[in-house]
């Protein structure tokens, strides 16, 4: 959609958004829009609440190459990415102790890894700067989010409804009603909060998204991840 096409479309969604604090894991609901991680075919994690089981899970089938994840926790943040666990986001490997030569506290490691490294990425070879002498850490890889393409939060499955809007920056949502709620958002001339500052999704978005310089060009993105949508449900 070109940004003139944006913008009359916007002109017929309502000039005022109020802000109620919704934060953006209210919108992941029951699903999340994403793409399979092996065969790049688009797809749904579903989200279940159990009795037994009072955690949110996260499930996904793909149609196409028949990948199954399933009973992933919603939660995860203090999670180690080991092999067998179903984890497709980027990670961070990370360490630190004392050097068993000299006894400084100067081994240290961090670095991102993409979801196929981390499984081989839980020991190293690290030189003290101090002594120089040279030793094995045990590393901890932990599983990342990524804000600027979005990623889904239990599994780091790519979100289907994710597009650059210029270079570098990206505007993303879980879902249908995410970006639906978005695009009112971004399309306000007038925008309105009924909570405290940072309180509300709307409110942590980064300023180039938030900037009335930009909207035309968000609401065209919006519009071509809306357009992508609707072609493959067909």
């Amino acid at each position: 959609m070109s940004l003139r096409a944006a913008a009359r479309a916007a002109a017929r969604l309502p000039a005022r958004h109020v802000d109620d604090g919704a934060h953006a894991w209210r919108f992941l609901g029951e699903s999340c829009d994403v793409l399979c991680p092996r065969c790049d075919r688009l797809g749904v994690v579903r989200y279940l609440r159990t009795d037994d089981a009072p955690r949110i899970t996260a499930s996904f089938h793909c149609h196409g190459c028949h990948l199954d994840v399933r009973g992933v926790p919603l939660y995860r943040y203090a999670s180690s990415v080991l092999p067998g666990v179903d984890w497709f986001g980027p990670c961070c490997a990370q360490g630190e102790r004392s050097c068993g030569h000299c006894g400084a506290r100067g081994l240290g490691y961090c670095r991102r890894l993409d979801a196929g490294e981390a499984y081989a990425m839980h020991r190293v070879q690290v030189r003290c700067p101090g002594c120089r002498h040279e030793s094995e850490l045990t590393l901890s890889v932990l599983p990342m989010g990524d804000n600027e393409v979005g990623h889904e939060p239990a599994t780091g499955m790519r979100l289907a409804r994710s597009e650059p809007v210029m270079q570098g920056r990206f505007v993303w949502a879980y879902n249908a009603g995410h970006q639906a709620e978005l695009t009112r958002y971004v399309a306000a001339r007038l925008r309105e909060a009924t909570v405290v500052a940072n309180a509300g999704f709307v409110s942590r978005l980064p300023a180039w998204l938030k900037s009335a310089r930009h909207r035309k060009k968000v609401l065209a993105a919006l519009a071509r991840i809306e357009r992508r949508m609707s072609s493959n449900e067909e």
